[in-house]
């Protein structure tokens, strides 16, 4: 005897299409927030960086919690992107069934499975290369910035006074 066919409910296919519309929104609007406050960070270590006049201490100091901001933003991302998965997959399969279309559903195989899965590997890789870096910002810092002022050579773009020859 073949299994019975699901009976289509038309008021939960429309409250799980509503929720599959606002985990997918949420994951938008949270990805471009969390890429707004990466960007604010990476700028601050840009002129951090490139300050002639902080101590060498100080930079690494600054360089160093920067970038375990931007490693915990990272893996929090990536936590998140897992959570939002788990939401969007049972709010998709919860649809199917309430459209009678269970069969309908696809499933991403492989690693890493799917946008989601992708989004979150990547978040994983970043955290860890950000990581390294601080861990080696923090053993050879002061190393790195070492050299008077007149010695730091400033970004492509900026001159100062001191670097300008006069005739």
């Amino acid at each position: 005897m073949p299994p019975p066919t699901p009976t289509p409910n038309p008021a939960a296919a429309e409250f799980y299409k509503t929720r599959l519309e606002h985990t997918l929104t949420h994951t938008q609007r949270s990805t471009g927030h969390i890429y707004l406050v990466n960007g604010g960070l990476l700028g601050l270590l840009y002129f951090v960086a490139s300050a002639q006049d902080l101590q060498p201490a100080a930079k690494v100091i600054v360089l160093f919690i920067g970038l375990a901001a931007l490693t915990l933003i990272n893996l929090l991302h990536a936590r998140l992107l897992v959570l939002q998965r788990r939401w969007y997959e049972l709010f998709s399969k919860k649809y199917a069934e309430a459209t009678g279309a269970e069969n309908a559903t696809i499933k991403a195989g492989g690693f890493p499975r799917g946008t989601h899965g992708c989004y979150t590997a990547i978040h994983v890789v970043l955290a860890v290369a950000i990581f390294v870096l601080a861990v080696f910002l923090g053993v050879n810092g002061t190393t790195l910035f070492k050299g008077s002022v007149d010695e730091v050579k400033a970004p492509i773009g900026f001159h100062s006074e001191k670097s300008e020859k006069s005739p």
